[in-house]
């Protein structure tokens, strides 16, 4: 599957409200420059802070080999952020694995707030039938759409 979900279980929020809150602040656009020339790379979601950086899991397909320059911007405060500078941490792209995690200095941010980072599931943790579910990206260079469903079927 060429889409990049993020399917993320409810009880780290206490509403369904509160969830697609979090997950849409979280949820990033990354735009790439190729030979100074701009094209759209994808959405990622915010998972990770450490002391100096923060921690982005995106789809492989949208990180670049030979890219330039990798910016994000985030839309948490009701209007987009600056453009941060991303690096690559890990990427793969071939066959059915398209994961990639990027990286942002936090002194980038300056006034725009740090959004509060979306864990990820624990290996033991599996999806049961009926389950909350939320799923988040950038459509199209969009800004954040966010769903709300259930898990219908497990196979």
């Amino acid at each position: 599957m060429r889409w990049f979900l993020f399917l993320l279980i409810f009880g780290w929020a206490s509403t369904a409200d509160a969830a697609i809150k979090d997950v849409m602040e979280a949820t990033c656009q990354i735009k790439l420059q190729v030979k100074e020339k701009t094209i759209t790379g994808g959405t990622g979601t915010l998972f990770l802070e450490d002391k100096d950086k923060v921690y982005i899991l995106t789809a492989g397909h949208v990180v670049k080999p030979k890219c330039d320059n990798m910016f994000v911007f985030f839309f948490n405060t009701g209007k987009p952020s600056h453009g941060m500078k991303a690096e690559v941490v890990f990427q793969v792209y071939e066959g059915v694995k398209d994961v990639a995690i990027i990286s942002l200095k936090k002194e980038q941010f300056k006034n725009h707030p740090i959004p509060m980072p979306i864990p990820l599931a624990q290996k033991e943790t599996a999806l049961k039938k009926d389950e909350k579910v939320v799923s988040c990206g950038c459509p199209n260079l969009t800004w954040p759409n966010a769903w709300l469903g259930s898990v219908r079927s497990l196979e």
